[in-house]
């Protein structure tokens, strides 16, 4: 992922290492996967508190609030802030040189 090029300046010869950040397909991949699995585990936990399908493939008639609708909860929260981070080191491409 290093890409190199050599230029002539002043008759010395200069390397420059191009560096590419965040922007590589496995981040964008990961923040994508990581935000979609942090929606459904918030809407499963939302779900059993609400004992109210959001999502059609879900039966929350089985899934009880107290403790696994809490841990839902808080996974899809914790999800979605990881998912947000991953996205702005995107956007800021980090790391790229």
């Amino acid at each position: 992922f290093i890409k190199l090029s050599i230029h002539m300046q002043n008759s010395e010869l200069i390397r420059k290492d191009q560096i590419i950040g965040a922007r590589r397909l496995s981040n964008y991949f990961w923040a994508t996967t990581i935000c979609i699995g942090g929606i459904g585990f918030l809407l499963t936990g939302i779900s059993s508190y609400k004992k109210y399908n959001l999502l059609p493939f879900i039966n929350v008639d089985e899934l009880s609030f107290i403790p696994q609708g809490i841990v839902m909860t808080f996974y899809g929260t914790i999800a979605i802030c990881i998912s947000a981070f991953l996205w702005i080191t995107i956007l800021y491409n980090i790391g790229a040189g």
